[in-house]
């Protein structure tokens, strides 16, 4: 058995676990933005041995960066999203953007 074909199942499990993560992270980062002075600008996952979740947006003025690894995994998809969303607007909304100079925050 090559590299490649012992390698394939972990993808695609990274595959599969990634997905998850995405669609129920999704549900809780967008449903916290439904306010006009609330907007994101770009929600995605980006690595291969590591993968990490990234949020850009802005509020109450100020650009902001949230980034989590994601991959290998502490916690089942469903619950790592929760986590992450639940981190989030933890991190947003105890003012931890502080006053805005056009600065991106990174939380």
């Amino acid at each position: 058995m090559n590299q490649q074909t012992a390698n394939e199942p972990e993808q695609d499990e990274r595959v599969r676990y990634v997905a998850a993560f995405l669609s129920a992270a999704w549900g809780g980062v967008n449903a916290m933005f439904t306010q006009p002075r609330c907007r994101i600008k770009s929600f995605g996952v980006d690595g291969e041995a590591a993968v990490h979740a990234t949020t850009v947006g802005r509020h109450r003025g100020r650009q902001w960066r949230f980034r989590r690894q994601i991959w290998p995994p502490a916690h089942p998809a469903m619950l790592a999203a929760q986590l992450y969303t639940t981190s989030l607007e933890e991190r947003l909304n105890t003012g931890r953007l502080g006053a805005g100079d056009g600065d991106v925050v990174d939380l």
